[in-house]
């Protein structure tokens, strides 16, 4: 679904005004991911003398790096207008990424498994802290799993349907923040993993 980001301006005045509209668009928001523009006047427009405008201009801020409605407005006294920001959905992590993260993750505890059982019972058994650190490491492989399946579950429950663009945004962030910590722990389990197969080899060469 398209995500509608609506800024209204108000002339409070008995006479006719023109509003000046600088309104900062959410950091994520590229160029691309607008769909289209669009204007509502809340009275009739149809005595004046220039046509209506029917879309607006946006802008970027070099200092901010973020995109922001930068137009001006003609209103009527007592008049509302609504102008309107069509963009892409971009506050959505795709499934496919949570998939490739799970197969990762699974994929490095499964080639460790398989290294330790050919390494040996007995050499194995020589080597008690690798048992601990196995434990350790398939802990932190639960609790990867476990942040992965909150994200979707997350996701799932604020879709903008639902709840709206500020919840739905809400929850993109803190899904964001998530994964990032996710990414961090696999980061560190590869190097976990890394670090006792270069220790067993350095043991085998004794």
């Amino acid at each position: 679904a398209d995500v509608v980001i609506k800024v209204r301006a108000l002339n409070p005045l008995d006479t006719r005004e023109t509003a000046v509209i600088n309104y900062p668009l959410p950091k994520e928001i590229s160029e691309e991911n607008i769909i289209k523009k669009k204007i509502t006047y809340s009275l009739d427009h149809s005595e004046d003398e220039e046509p209506l405008k029917t879309s607006f201009q946006i802008s970027f801020d070099e200092e901010k790096g973020e995109y922001y409605i930068d137009d001006e407005v003609f209103l009527l006294p007592k008049e509302v207008v609504t102008l309107e920001v069509h963009v892409e959905d971009i506050w959505a992590i795709k499934a496919s990424k949570i998939e490739a993260l799970r197969s990762e993750v699974g994929g490095l505890l499964e080639a460790w498994e398989e290294e330790l059982s050919g390494a040996g019972e007995e050499v194995v058994a020589e080597k008690g802290d690798k048992k601990e650190t196995k434990e350790f490491a398939l802990m932190m492989k639960e609790e990867i799993l476990e942040s992965l399946d909150k994200i979707i579950q997350r996701q799932d429950k604020n879709k903008i349907i639902d709840v709206g663009v500020e919840r739905h945004i809400e929850a993109y962030e803190n899904n964001m923040d998530e994964l990032r910590q996710v990414q961090q722990d696999i980061v560190l389990l590869a190097n976990l993993i890394q670090f006792e197969g270069q220790e067993g080899e350095g043991e085998d060469l004794e």
